[in-house]
């Protein structure tokens, strides 16, 4: 292997990693975005279930 060669070579290397990385940042980005999904629809359940909870005391509350 002479020295074009292993430029060549080390060249190849680098964009598949450089097209290896654009699809790990992808597939990050896509699992942040899901994470953010589920914080949000987690939180809007814990809301209301709060909410719930108050009436229910307030109801009790009024039935003593």
């Amino acid at each position: 292997m002479n020295e074009r060669d292993g430029i060549e070579a080390l060249d190849d290397q680098a964009d598949a990693l450089e097209d290896s990385l654009g699809a790990a940042a992808g597939m990050a980005a896509g699992f942040d975005s899901e994470l953010r999904r589920m914080r949000d629809s987690l939180s809007a359940t814990g809301q209301r279930c709060c909410d719930v909870g108050t009436r229910v005391v307030a109801r009790v509350a009024a039935g003593i």
